[in-house]
This record gives C-alpha cells, structure tokens and sequence, in this order.
C-alpha cells in the first residue's frame, strides 16, 4: 500500500514539474498563432557596396537595427535604419565640366520600412525569412551648385536564421537597396552646375542577432 502511495505521489510530482518548466522561460516553440505574438529587435554588422561610384569608395562597413512585430507565425512588419557613407561619383567628364573638381555624394542613414516573412522549417529551430519594402534614401552633395536628392526607393532582404533559445536567433542575410546609375547630368559649363537624378544601387551581406519580447 505505501508504495502505491509513493508511486502515486511521485507520478503528481513529475507531471506537475513537466508542466510548470513547460510554461515558464519565455514563448512557446513553435510560438502561438495570437495575434501581435511578440516584438523583435534586430542587431547586426555586414559590408556592401555602392554600385557606380569612383574606385572604392563604394565599398564599406554598415550597421543595421531594426525594430519589429510579428504578427503570427508568417506575417510581420519592421522599422529599421542603418549607416551610410560618403564617397566619390564616378562621371569624370562632367566632374571636369563643373570645375574639375571631385564630388562627394554622403548617403545619410537610410530608413526603412518592411513587411517580413518567416517560415520556420517543421519543428525545426531554423527558419528561412523574405522581407521587402521601401527605404527613404538621402543624397547629400558636398557641392552648392548641386541639388541633393531625397527618393524612396524599394528594398528586397533574403536570409536565414538559427534559434538558439526561444527568445534569441543568430541570423544571416543578404540585401539589395535598388537605385540606379548615380550620373551627373545635364552639366551648366558656364554656371558650373549639373543635376544628380539617380542615388545609387546598395547591395550587402549581414549576420546578426534577433531577440524577442
């Protein structure tokens, strides 16, 4: 008898302890289908490219952050802004049309908005993310014969991601700022001006990390 009363009391135990681990710590994995299931922020470094311009300046270091919710299980929305950079336009013939003098483009800190989606594969912790929206570029030319340029242009971001807890994911991806040929154009000898309609093409790749709450 006292030890169907012991078994009997070691089986409560054990049940009651699976359930309280089993809803302490943090979301559920796989997260619930509710909707606003939980807010992100991402964190992370790469290095990328600025298509068209003199030599190298284009290539360079970022840091990007982002803030976002995840509605569900797929569907999201994300908030972010990264670093820019200053460098030289590559139109050599123009440059000599308005003094013959370098001219400096500076990419402030594009903004960006995005809709994300997440598909984890099975019940795996990996899952695989697409994400595209519109990015506010700001071209500032170090020229007052110059106008800068503010444009929106679209923005595509591909990449994968491991959770390594359930608040807590290392993630890769690769992104594309679309823009265009950054000539000078339509060059004013005698005024010394010319016209910028294009910022150019950014493309990069990052790892970072992705935390949850």
């Amino acid at each position: 008898m006292k030890i169907f009363i012991i078994r009997r009391v070691a089986r409560a135990l054990v049940i009651l302890l699976f359930s309280l681990t089993a809803h302490a710590g943090g979301p559920e994995y796989p997260p619930t289908n509710n909707l606003l299931s939980h807010c992100y922020g991402v964190m992370s470094g790469g290095y990328g490219v600025f298509n068209n311009v003199l030599y190298n300046d284009g290539q360079t270091g970022v840091l990007h952050l982002a803030i976002g919710v995840q509605g569900d299980q797929v569907v999201g929305l994300e908030l972010g802004i990264q670093t820019g950079n200053r460098m030289r336009i590559n139109t050599n013939n123009v440059i000599k049309a308005i003094g013959d003098a370098p001219v400096y483009l500076t990419i402030k800190p594009p903004l960006d908005l995005l809709l994300t989606i997440t598909s984890h594969l099975g019940l795996l912790p990996v899952f695989i993310q697409a994400k595209g929206g519109a990015v506010l570029l700001q071209g500032m030319i170090d020229s007052v014969t110059i106008k800068n340029q503010t444009q929106f242009r679209p923005e595509a971001q591909l990449g994968f991601g491991v959770d390594v807890t359930p608040l807590i994911s290392l993630i890769a991806y690769y992104q594309c700022l679309f823009g265009n040929n950054p000539a000078l154009t339509h060059p004013n000898v005698s005024a010394g001006t010319a016209n910028l309609p294009n910022l150019p093409t950014f493309q990069a790749g990052f790892i970072g990390m992705q935390m949850r709450f």
